[in-house]
């Protein structure tokens, strides 16, 4: 019999996903909201950008520029959106060819109903007209909110603008968001994403709105893990289709380097988008450390697109696997707790023999551990910390996952 955690790692090869042949990695990127809101400007917006490539950040994949709401301004005679002329001086046309002219990708926000989360104008009834202004505009990504809408709205909306981007011929990446319409209780919960997402959408949120607090984001790594009724969503991720757990809120609010660095590693860990959200102009060296990990951002960019599955869940620690690309796995081993904690990596957890033979890196730490055989222990895991581990087939062995497959 298979390893379940490697069974489940290609079931998804049966599922559906959007065939744009856009974001077959999880996208990379910055938005407005979590640390701006309402309150920017394009010159703000020039700051962060330039950052974003003097920092080196555009060069580890974070392309992505996105505006979310508050830039709209109405509609003109025609019935087209229109942008706020003052908050953006150069147009949405010519702050995208800015974008484009740093190498990066720019990305913008509208909702499914007449208004936004925010007020202004959403795009209901107005869905191939707004995806063509966004063409226009050289839009390389769009995130749908629900705001001022209902399931059955959405129902129409969402499959909707799935067509209206894709009729413009121009490659957007889709990136819906239904997250007020999901019930925080399993009997109030009718919006389930993860059922009809997939052939529609790049990616679908998995849970409400994310804070910068330990409390909040840990709730949204739940509910990106299963549902309430216990359906496991690394079935349902792949290229060009992932589970969003909401942006990052590393170097937003007051979690400690720790807590930042679990937050982070287990967004990679689960495939997720990784999407800034903090204030790139007031940023410490310790945030900077956490989201330039080159080498947990690769697992998080792995070309096998797969999400990683909580292999072991205890009282003060979890353990998380994702198989990789070329056989080798990541594996995070994350304390929970405030305190130091031991954790144990067995192979079994992963359903290898102990006399299995793993080489061990420490993608925290860039350090390899060595060869070793039955099991791993991280000494006295930082509270709320994270040890991240690429296992990889010893030489001359075959790959560890489609060892496993081929028996």
């Amino acid at each position: 019999m298979l390893p379940a955690f490697f069974l489940l790692a290609v079931a998804c090869s049966a599922c559906y996903a959007l065939d744009n042949g856009v974001a077959l990695t999880p996208p990379m990127g910055w938005s407005t909201w979590n640390t701006l809101a309402c309150d920017y400007d394009e010159g703000d917006l020039r700051e962060i950008a330039d950052i974003m490539v003097k920092t080196g950040l555009t060069k580890l994949g974070y392309v992505y520029f996105n505006i979310d709401d508050c830039w709209e301004d109405g509609r003109d005679a025609n019935g087209r959106l229109r942008y706020n002329a003052t908050q953006f001086p150069s147009g949405m046309h010519g702050w995208g060819q800015h974008l484009h002219s740093l190498g990066m990708k720019f990305g913008i926000y509208t909702s499914s109903g007449q208004y936004t989360c925010s007020g202004f104008e959403g795009s209901w009834g107005h869905e191939f007209e707004d995806a063509q202004t966004f063409a226009d505009w050289e839009v390389d990504f769009m995130k749908l909110d629900c705001c001022n809408t209902s399931v059955e709205m959405k129902n129409v909306s969402y499959p909707k603008w799935s067509k209206a981007l894709n009729a413009t011929g121009r490659p957007i990446v889709y990136s819906c968001d239904t997250d007020e319409l999901i019930g925080i209780f399993p009997w109030t919960n009718e919006e389930r994403p993860w059922d009809w997402a997939p052939p529609v959408c790049n990616m679908w949120r998995t849970w409400k709105d994310i804070k910068p607090y330990w409390w909040s984001w840990t709730m949204n790594l739940a509910f990106n893990i299963e549902t309430w009724d216990l359906l496991d969503l690394s079935t349902i991720a792949k290229p060009g289709a992932f589970n969003d757990p909401d942006m990052l809120e590393v170097g937003v609010g007051e979690m400690t380097y720790e807590e930042s660095k679990s937050h982070f590693s287990l967004w990679a860990m689960m495939a997720a988008p990784l999407i800034l959200g903090n204030d790139l102009r007031h940023m410490t060296t310790e945030t900077l450390d956490i989201i330039t990990n080159a080498e947990v951002i690769a697992i998080d960019q792995d070309p096998l697109g797969r999400q990683g599955r909580r292999v072991l869940q205890g009282i003060d620690s979890d353990i998380y696997a994702k198989p990789l690309v070329g056989g080798a796995i990541a594996v995070a081993l994350w304390n929970k707790v405030d305190y130091p904690v031991d954790i144990t990596l067995n192979w079994s957890d992963l359903g290898f023999a102990p006399a299995k033979t793993m080489a061990l890196r420490d993608l925290w730490a860039h350090r390899d551990l060595g060869p070793h055989t039955q099991s791993y222990t991280a000494k006295a895991v930082a509270p709320t910390g994270v040890v991240v581990l690429k296992l990889s087939p010893v030489p001359g062995q075959p790959p560890l996952h489609h060892l496993l497959l081929s028996t």
